[in-house]
């Protein structure tokens, strides 16, 4: 052993899933203290995070031998439970909500030998603030008001989830928290989806389908059935999941194309010598357990009769056992004349064995009395005294506990056939793990069929080229949905200080023109695309829909899944981060602003030049100035990180930020916005109108180049807000706009109040001088008629209005 090396004592203990949280398996790690000549543990330990899953119960096994950590080969530490770097664990509790968790299939005896990193590299990190944002799971209360359930609303989980088995959605729900980052593994999930997808294997796939629905929960039954718990719905599970995996494995045989049947397919229909041991013990089962007896008994596993001689013959002895009885009790009444009662009997008690049932009678009241020499009392009800003597103890000894041994003897064979199938239980898990993974492809599969999404191609190069994308589950909720392009690469940053020299000379408005101009002739050309995006637009034009819209789009290519576009090269990237909407909590003493703040600094700590940025409208929530100087200084920041600069979308409505310089020139950003075509108000009259009766049409296509109005009055006038509060709004923009302050301080009318008062104060005169008296509308009476009549003299005389103007 080596001076510089340390011990950590190893504990493997079963947890509940409520134990297993980030938090908690974080905190004893922390605490652990070593010693100087090994500081690089103490930051190995401090940078992980255990997580484990739900646990079949409470024991603890504890190993008492040391565990030797070198500082020589850092590689070969290894702990028993699953760890995980802390830069990519943010976000890992979200398990416990999902119900996600990793089940122990085997005793901790046997894990020995398989302890191993499970290393984060190989998946897309996904934080929980990005899983909630980008609705990427959603449960929502249930229907039922008596149902404390709940159920996946509308998400990206409930949109592909086609799953037929439970071990199936759990295994989406993994892939959809950690997508993978191996090439290799996407490709092979994706060409199992294209050969369920071909014509000539849609029959095969949906019998494949069928099989899976009888597959049941195997880890689940396993562990209950190898506990000796086991009851007959278990075992028929089990015997059910072995025809299917049978069936499926020679269904799997039968696909056409036999260049994509790699992976899973080619593991499956590769299966016959499993098949044959499962063909094998499915039929020992079925050959043992007597199904109807077991279903009537209430579930206890019963054997059938011709499999054991030893359980035959106690049967029979059982089965036979009342007439012998009966036999029994003629004679000894014949024998013994105080046992000629009519009701005296011999009966049978499971573990008690067999006594003498004697009447009570005004003879014989009390139990406690001696009823006969050599007779002992043993219990009593209301109506019956029972007694055991020597003829009933030479029963116990010659004929012994009956049912006892039956249940003992079956419980034997049981715990045989358990033993059989603990030998093949690697098999079932492995077949189990296949089966919840078909289970996945199968759904991806319907669901790419079902929508008209197609495969995207996966690359090594950092870069996302979309075209024709859409949203998801906007596009499940609209009729149309407006296709958009999406051409980013990582790593387009400012190399050196030298890129913004040449564009010294340029104001910002001929900085931005000139990028326009470039990107409006070199948009398809992703060589020269960027690797940021500023969205700018008007309100309710889609441009968080489009953020979102990207992300989805790289989960669903990383998890295997055909996408919802045209086409699509999508590069492998190693994390998505989302500032898009703020969880505000009394439990969380946090303000709006201050999680922005927070989500963001975590971004930009943890990115690299392979992540995803998305950041919808950041700085919104203090200071209009001071979140400007942030946005600006963020983008600044990400910009001059140069080959490593992530790829980020950002929509903002600080506009002023592009024309007062805050924004330094020449940064290589592509500018674009969502486009809009204002119309006015038909209701209204020339002389009337204004601008905040410009109503806009939102055509939610993307396009090249800045705008600089968000058309906040004409969105406020879509959604009906009154029209005294956009004039109000209007004139307060317009005297900000124009820096004329002191018309603020001014309460008086415009124009337009003005000559709207004047013309309802004519109204009420032309009301006030009018005679009703004079014009014979004084009837005590007023029929509908005369209602009429009055209501057409106030509209002609009164009023000087149309008719169609009043109701």
């Amino acid at each position: 052993m080596m001076s510089n090396s340390i011990h950590l004592k190893t504990i493997v203990r079963y947890m509940r899933s409520q134990e297993t949280n980030a938090s908690n398996s974080r905190n004893p790690i922390l605490s652990i203290r070593t010693t100087h000549h090994s500081n690089w543990v103490n930051s190995v330990l401090a940078s992980q995070i255990i997580i484990m899953g739900k646990a079949t119960d409470q024991r603890d096994f504890t190993a008492d031998t040391q565990t030797s950590i070198e500082e020589e080969n850092v590689d070969s530490i290894q702990i028993i439970f699953a760890a995980v770097s802390w830069k990519n664990s943010v976000g890992c509790a979200y398990y416990d909500t999902l119900n996600g968790s990793l089940y122990l299939m085997e005793d901790a005896q046997s894990m020995s030998g398989q302890e191993d990193f499970l290393s984060m590299s190989i998946f897309l990190h996904i934080g929980s603030d990005a899983l909630r944002s980008l609705q990427i799971f959603d449960q929502e209360a249930h229907a039922n008001l008596h149902s404390n359930k709940t159920k996946e609303g509308l998400s990206l989980y409930g949109i592909l989830n086609e799953c037929v088995t439970y071990s199936g959605r759990m295994l989406l729900k993994n892939w959809l928290i950690r997508p993978s980052t191996q090439l290799d593994i996407i490709s092979a999930r994706a060409n199992a989806v294209q050969c369920f997808l071909d014509s000539e294997n849609e029959h095969c796939a949906g019998r494949m389908r069928q099989y899976l629905k009888s597959t049941g929960n195997l880890a689940r039954t396993t562990m209950i059935v190898s506990s000796g718990k086991g009851r007959v719905g278990e075992w028929r599970s089990v015997l059910n999941f072995m025809r299917a995996a049978v069936n499926i494995c020679e269904e799997s045989k039968s696909f056409i194309d036999s260049d994509l049947k790699i992976g899973l397919i080619s593991r499956i229909s590769n299966s016959d010598q499993h098949t044959s041991e499962l063909n094998e013990q499915a039929k020992k089962i079925d050959l043992v357990i007597d199904w109807e007896e077991s279903k009537i008994n209430g579930g206890r596993v019963i054997v059938k009769s011709g499999i054991d001689d030893e359980l035959d013959e106690l049967r029979e002895s059982y089965a036979g056992l009342e007439s012998q009885l009966d036999h029994l009790a003629r004679k000894l009444s014949a024998e013994t004349p105080f046992l000629s009662a009519p009701d005296f009997s011999i009966v049978y008690f499971p573990q008690i064995g067999y006594l003498c049932r004697v009447p009570r009678n005004s003879d014989h009241q009390e139990a406690e009395e001696p009823f006969h020499d050599g007779w002992e009392f043993q219990f009593a009800t209301d109506t019956h005294l029972h007694y055991k003597n020597e003829h009933m103890r030479d029963l116990d000894h010659y004929i012994g506990d009956l049912t006892t041994s039956i249940t003992v003897r079956e419980i034997e064979i049981v715990t045989a056939l358990e033993a059989a199938l603990a030998v093949i239980s690697p098999i079932l898990l492995n077949l189990a793990s296949d089966m919840a993974e078909l289970d996945c492809l199968l759904s991806l599969a319907k669901i790419a069929h079902l929508r008209e999404w197609v495969r995207p191609v996966m690359v090594e190069e950092n870069v996302i080229e979309i075209e024709g994308g859409r949203h998801p589950l906007v596009e499940a909720c609209v009729e149309s949905f407006i296709e958009n392009d999406t051409y980013m690469v990582g790593g387009k940053g400012l190399s050196s200080k030298e890129d913004t020299k040449n564009q010294k000379d340029l104001t910002p408005e001929e900085d931005i023109n000139m990028s326009i101009e470039e990107e409006e002739e070199e948009t398809q050309e992703i060589s020269k695309a960027h690797s940021m995006i500023v969205l700018t637009g008007a309100n309710f034009s889609g441009k968080s829909v489009y953020l979102k819209q990207v992300a989805m789009i790289v989960i669903l290519s990383q998890i295997g899944s055909y996408i919802p576009a045209k086409k699509a090269k999508i590069g492998i990237h190693d994390a998505i981060f989302t500032r898009v909407t703020s969880t505000e909590s009394s439990s969380r003493n946090s303000s709006a602003f201050m999680m922005d703040l927070q989500q963001v600094s975590f971004m930009l700590r943890n990115c690299s030049r392979r992540s995803l940025l998305l950041l919808d409208e950041f700085g919104k929530g203090t200071d209009p100035i001071d979140g400007q100087a942030i946005f600006c200084s963020v983008v600044e920041h990400l910009i001059r990180r140069g080959i490593e600069c992530p790829k980020t979308i950002l929509s903002t409505h600080f506009h002023a930020v592009f024309s007062s310089g805050s924004m330094p020139v020449g940064l290589p950003i592509h500018y674009c916005h969502m486009s809009i075509i204002l119309s006015t108000n038909a209701h209204q009259s020339n002389s009337n109108r204004s601008s905040t009766d410009l109503e806009p049409t939102y055509l939610y296509k993307l396009s090249p180049g800045l705008v600089t109005l968000s058309h906040a009055l004409g969105c406020a006038a879509l959604f009906g807000a009154p029209i005294h509060v956009r004039l109000r709004a209007q004139g307060v923009s317009e005297a900000l706009s124009k820096h004329e302050m002191l018309e603020l301080m001014d309460d008086g009318m415009s124009d337009d109040q003005a000559q709207e008062l004047d013309r309802l104060e004519g109204v009420v005169r032309r009301f006030l001088m009018t005679d009703f008296e004079k014009e014979n509308l004084e009837d005590e009476r007023i029929g509908t008629e005369d209602q009429d009549e009055v209501m057409k003299h106030l509209k002609e005389v009164i009023l000087q209005m149309d008719d169609g103007l009043m109701d």
